[in-house]
């Protein structure tokens, strides 16, 4: 099961023609200042609401930058980094997030000696969500926070200039 949570933005048309004069990349630059200015509340919660007994998972939480450029939209996932080369593997996230049913645990499953019927019957864990919350919890506080950013985009906007050179 894969939920998405998403938030849009309107009314940016004004910040979109003054960023236009000073050049096309000077809007990559704006929308990911105000997304990344919108994720942190989330994330900062999403780490709160971990349980204590997962403190792997709680460093694992990341905010990921992605960028669409066919649509043109930037996006900031709020996820938990996973795999051999992550340095805390949450792998487990979702797990804590949805709960599990009931199902076998087999005996010696690393070594392939098993036969069918060995093992245990693991009771399940029920759900602890942590991510879904802080969003709900959070989203009014992450606008609140674009909006100061947008604010200060617009105010600023002749100081874009040099930190648009990144996107070239």
């Amino acid at each position: 099961m894969r939920e998405d949570l998403r938030m849009d933005l309107k009314g940016l048309s004004e910040l979109n023609f003054n960023l236009k004069k000073i050049g096309s990349n000077a809007q990559l630059y704006a929308a990911e200042a105000l997304v990344k200015e919108m994720v942190k509340p989330i994330r900062k919660a999403a780490k709160k609401n971990v349980p204590v007994r997962y403190g792997t998972l709680k460093k694992a939480i990341r905010a990921v930058k992605r960028f669409d450029k066919a649509r043109g939209i930037f996006r900031h996932l709020i996820s938990y980094t996973q795999g051999k080369g992550a340095k805390y593997d949450g792998w487990y996230g979702r797990l804590v997030e949805l709960g599990t049913d009931a199902h076998s645990v087999k005996k010696g499953i690393r070594k392939k000696t098993t036969s069918p019927g060995e093992g245990k019957l693991h009771p399940g864990a029920k759900p602890h969500p942590w991510l879904r919350p802080a969003f709900d919890e959070n989203w009014r506080i992450a606008l609140d926070k674009g909006a100061k950013k947008y604010k200060s985009i617009v105010e600023n906007i002749k100081g874009l200039k040099g930190k648009i050179a990144r996107y070239k």
